[in-house]
């Protein structure tokens, strides 16, 4: 007896053996011109080899680079926690004007009222009762 041979649901991917038939047509819609990047790198003349000083002298720059780039995340630091306190110095220097005002205004009325000290201390903690 033989099976029956099934189908089943899938996918077919054909991939090409040899290095010749893959070409960027088989597998991408052919490109109109290569980008301008591409192209200026493609048509420059080969570089020279680097001599020791040229790679010294791009090291010192990278690492003059990094320098800056610490120095500035620093600064950045420095300036978001001085913000940070002033902010929170001028949030209690509105509280104390607040409270300097509250005060001012319970003497007054002690003063007014002729009470005594308990009462005083009482009213502001308490507040108007």
């Amino acid at each position: 007896m033989t099976e029956p041979k099934r189908m089943a649901g899938g996918v077919a991917l054909n991939f090409p053996a040899n290095d010749e038939e893959t070409t960027s047509s088989s597998l991408s819609p052919p490109l109109k011109a290569p980008p301008r990047r591409l192209r200026r790198r493609l048509l420059a003349e080969p570089k020279t080899p680097l001599s020791s000083e040229d790679i010294e002298a791009k090291l010192r720059e990278a690492n003059i680079r990094r320098q800056a780039k610490r120095q500035r995340a620093e600064y950045l630091r420095q300036r978001r926690n001085l913000s940070s306190h002033l902010h929170a110095s001028k949030m209690i220097h509105e509280q104390e004007e607040y409270l300097s005002r509250k005060l001012a205004r319970y003497w007054r009325r002690f003063v007014k009222l002729r009470k005594t000290a308990f009462y005083l201390a009482k009213t502001c903690i308490l507040g108007d009762q």
